[in-house]
């Protein structure tokens, strides 16, 4: 599990081919299915809610920010506002994101919409796993 997925965190390389590659796993824990771990960590804006709130998780924080980088591709904005560090990590916390795009002038398909809600399911148990987004 990475922990600490974000733009900064991706990088293209390749030369007949671009990939995406996923860098910087100084947060990085292996865990196996049957253990959660408990630490807060990540960076605010990305990171799920459970970390947030200090519940054990697993694998499924980095699919919930995999969810808030495509949202924010998608629409060009943050996934969560508040005008200082405290009101933007509340929101955060309580997965407070908007899906009214008409207010950012945005037509997404209802597909793609249903995707990212997936993705960025506020309870894990529901959550997709990355096995399943994949």
């Amino acid at each position: 599990m990475h922990r600490d997925i974000k733009p900064e965190n991706l990088i293209l390389r390749g030369d007949d081919s671009i990939e995406l590659t996923l860098v910087d796993f100084g947060l990085a824990e292996y865990i196996d299915n049957k253990n959660r771990i408990f630490s807060r960590c990540g960076t605010p804006g990305y990171v799920a809610p459970e970390v947030l709130a200090d519940y054990d998780y697993d694998g499924k924080c980095d699919v919930f920010s995999a969810g808030i980088i495509c949202y924010i591709i998608l629409t060009g904005c943050s996934a969560f506002s508040g005008q200082t560090y405290d009101e933007i990590i509340q929101s955060n916390r309580n997965c407070d994101i908007n899906w009214r795009f008409e207010k950012i002038n945005i037509s997404l398909s209802p597909t793609c919409i249903h995707f990212l809600r997936s993705l960025l399911e506020k309870d894990p148990v529901k959550r997709p796993s990355i096995k399943e987004v994949l």
